[in-house]
């Protein structure tokens, strides 16, 4: 095939995602950092800002606080889906017996709606007595007290979303949505 032939072949199959990408995503991508730089409350007219959200933004703790939650997100809770995704591929690559069903066994947390699966997360971190993990744990704890052992705290039931344990109570339900996945 001749260059320009060539080069018109291309050019002829990136034209419909260029046409799609550009109103899509470069536009709306455009707009919001204009928004940025304006003081707009969403309902008066916007006001020219300038720079000044931006110093706000990076002068202010809490901003740091939510980035370093996020960076612990991305490190624990990528690198622990990546771990379990490849082991899990592995496994169904190497001709696990009716693969097909584990493939939708793990696929399903995709299929079902963000709001369900905080839901069921909710429930099973719950401190009544339908709480999964809080009564694997007091019955944990009551066996191992017969056995003379005091390895859990005494204050169970465990409140995970309370403020000192929600970032690390949020990491296995995201590797638990984004295994299957990946």
């Amino acid at each position: 095939m001749k260059r320009a032939a060539r080069s018109r072949f291309l050019a002829a199959m990136l034209a419909p995602a260029l046409l799609l990408f550009v109103p899509f995503v470069v536009y709306p991508s455009l707009r919001a950092f204009a928004f940025s730089l304006q003081k707009w409350n969403g309902f008066s007219a916007p006001k020219w800002a300038g720079l000044d959200n931006f110093r706000k933004l990076f002068s202010d703790p809490l901003f740091y606080q939510a980035l370093k939650h996020n960076a612990f997100l991305l490190v624990a809770g990528g690198t622990i889906t990546l771990g379990l995704a490849l082991f899990f591929a592995n496994m169904l690559h190497r001709g696990v017996r009716d693969a097909g069903v584990f493939r939708v066994a793990f696929f399903f947390p995709n299929v079902i709606a963000s709001v369900a699966v905080a839901s069921l997360w909710i429930l099973i971190y719950s401190t009544a007595s339908f709480g999964v993990v809080n009564a694997f744990l007091l019955w944990l704890q009551q066996l191992l007290h017969g056995i003379g052992i005091e390895f859990l705290p005494k204050d169970l039931p465990f409140a995970f979303a309370g403020s000192n344990h929600l970032l690390f109570s949020i990491v296995p339900m995201i590797v638990w949505m984004a295994t299957g996945f990946y």
